[in-house]
């Protein structure tokens, strides 16, 4: 397969419940991303058929953050998985790596860095 990596852009799915900042974060990805974003309901419904190269979930979910990554695991294994929080509590993502999350970033920190991790890990 060829790969021109200046114009392929990795299908990353972006969970949230608050449309607003799935609206927000769609934007900001987008120019590096091929942004799909869910809800956290939706994604369960709706998750058949689709392949996404990368997953970054927000952390505060309805569920529990241990069940929201073994979810996502058990449904795009091998994908690697990024948390958003708004916190940056050492609990929350001590528990997210101990899971076996590639990184975490904070919901108010949107930096070109988040973009380039993201992109790497894909890259791998």
């Amino acid at each position: 397969m060829n790969l021109n990596l200046s114009t392929y852009k990795p299908k990353l799915l972006y969970l949230d419940q608050d449309s607003g900042l799935r609206e927000r974060f769609v934007s900001f990805y987008s120019d590096v991303f091929d942004v799909v974003p869910f809800g956290y309901v939706s994604l369960l419904d709706s998750h058949d058929g689709c392949s996404f190269d990368a997953i970054l979930a927000d952390f505060g979910s309805e569920n529990t953050p241990g069940k929201l990554v073994k979810t996502l695991q058990a449904i795009y294994p091998g994908k690697p998985i990024f948390i958003i929080t708004g916190s940056d509590g050492a609990e929350e993502t001590g528990e997210a790596f101990s899971l076996g999350v590639q990184d975490y970033f904070i919901k108010n920190g949107k930096s070109p860095g988040q973009k380039n991790r993201i992109f790497n890990s894909v890259m791998r």
